[in-house]
């Protein structure tokens, strides 16, 4: 589904605990939806003289803050829908970035490259400024897993901070690139950061000096970057495409369909907190998709030979590391591959199973019956015509799982 706006809608945030989206718009309005089936309005204010670049929920989500070109701050009690702080003045330029660390403390980062931490208990009054870039402040992201705050800037540098300890600041050397989002990757050992070239650069953790990978893959610049699992990455481009992109070894490895085609750009993306919604904004609409099979671990075989489209779907399997699309042609090879390969693999299997003991017949025959049972239930759900959430995955991402004997007896 889609919401659609009168303006572009620049800033995103996705409620904590409920299905709700904040939208920050070009004209100076905060707009907020309800995603969870049709989309209903809740209330739209217009706190700020100019475009509202960034919003984000509170953790408890009871309020949520905003930044805009006009250089302010702006919070708003979601439950009364008024202002309760305002900061005019809060940066010299205009503000870009935003994101909470803790419920009582949040950063901002601006046109000129400036970060502010902001303690919620003295909300007009900026604890501590960072003067490293010298470009705009494109995102901020806080790991607390391993208590650093993140910035990329237009400089082509990524910069990392300690907010317990402000004396500690790294930065990495500037690239001849500008970076636009940032993700944290691999179990909190990788920063993927996307570039205006397309470009995904990968740093390690505590490495900064230079990335340690650049992963190619998209015709124009990376907008977001959002984390799958340890080897896959979601991405938006300012094609206006959202992709699938393995990361290790790297390739894109299909799109997901957004509905009512694509835009010219998507400006930013949000995932649910149960990973089940992608909200992604574009221009003057914001798309709402459900990904849950992404996340979902392909634990149950189907046919081997999946079809390089999924029919009526949202997910086109693409296999190139340059574009979705261009794959087209390719489809129905890569389809005979696969179902060759299925063939060999059953002939296999069959010569394993007889030489099984009645011992592993018994848990085949048990764990057969339950991935029927259970395949046999999604099915019912199904709308006609309508793949099933493990098919869309498995066309998207294969299946994963170990082929050891125990589970080779159960195809």
């Amino acid at each position: 589904m889609a919401i659609t706006f009168n303006t572009n809608v620049f800033g995103l945030s996705l409620h904590p605990s409920k299905e709700i989206l904040a939208a920050g718009l070009l004209d100076g309005s905060i707009s907020l939806y309800n995603y969870e089936a049709d989309p209903k309005p809740i209330f739209t204010l217009k706190p700020h003289k100019s475009a509202v670049r960034s919003v984000d929920f509170h953790p408890s989500g009871e309020w949520l803050c905003s930044v805009s070109a006009d250089h302010s701050i702006q919070h708003v009690n979601v439950e009364t829908k008024k202002i309760v702080v305002k900061i005019p003045s809060a940066h010299e330029s205009a503000i870009n970035a935003l994101t909470f660390i803790s419920p009582t403390l949040y950063t901002t980062g601006d046109e000129d490259g400036r970060i502010k931490l902001w303690d919620t208990r003295t909300p007009t009054i900026p604890t501590h400024t960072y003067n490293i870039h010298t470009d705009y402040i494109s995102q901020l992201y806080y790991d607390n897993h391993k208590k650093m705050l993140l910035a990329t800037g237009g400089d082509g540098m990524l910069s990392v901070y300690d907010p317990r300890n402000t004396k500690k600041e790294y930065i990495t050397d500037s690239q001849d690139d500008e970076f636009l989002c940032l993700c944290i990757h691999k179990n909190h050992s990788k920063v993927l950061v996307g570039t205006s070239s397309g470009i995904v650069n990968v740093f390690d953790v505590g490495k900064w000096d230079e990335p340690v990978e650049r992963i190619p893959g998209h015709p124009s610049s990376v907008t977001g970057i959002l984390e799958i699992d340890d080897s896959t990455v979601l991405t938006s481009g300012s094609d206006g495409l959202v992709r699938v992109m393995q990361t290790y070894p790297h390739k894109v490895l299909g799109i997901v369909e957004l509905p009512e085609g694509q835009q010219d750009s998507a400006e930013c993306m949000r995932l649910s907190v149960d990973n089940r919604w992608l909200v992604v904004a574009q221009e003057e609409r914001v798309c709402v998709v459900d990904v849950a099979y992404l996340f979902e671990e392909g634990d149950d075989d189907e046919e081997e030979g999946v079809q390089e489209e999924v029919d009526g779907g949202s997910v086109v399997k693409g296999g190139s590391a340059q574009e979705g699309e261009d794959d087209e042609d390719t489809g129905t090879d890569g389809s005979d591959s696969d179902s060759e390969s299925s063939n060999e693999d059953e002939e296999v299997v069959d010569d394993e199973a007889h030489e099984t003991t009645n011992t592993n017949n018994k848990r085949t025959a048990e764990s057969s019956d339950s991935s029927d049972a259970s395949e046999a239930e999604e099915k019912a759900d199904a709308k006609p015509g309508k793949p099933t959430r493990r098919q869309k995955r498995r066309a998207l991402m294969g299946d994963k799982r170990p082929k050891n004997e125990f589970f080779a007896g159960i195809d």
